[in-house]
């Protein structure tokens, strides 16, 4: 996706400049967290819901580019 962060900057200590990639893009490394928080409560969630979020993971860890980058380091 690559879509400039707008929403909640940042989220949990994501970097300013970080870009929204996507639930499947997390989902590539953590699909395990991704089919679990899909049947919990706030994978369930709309999308008015998520803060303008790229997707639901970002909405509360922040945009997910430079972790993806840096290989899981950022």
């Amino acid at each position: 996706k690559n879509t400039p962060a707008a929403g909640p900057p940042g989220g949990r200590g994501a970097p300013a400049d970080a870009t929204w990639a996507g639930d499947e893009a997390c989902a590539a490394c953590h699909g395990d967290h991704a089919t679990q928080f899909a049947v919990s409560i706030h994978g369930r969630l709309r999308a008015f819901e998520l803060a303008c979020a790229g997707g639901r993971c970002e909405s509360c860890h922040g945009a997910g580019s430079a972790h993806i980058e840096g290989a899981g380091d950022k």
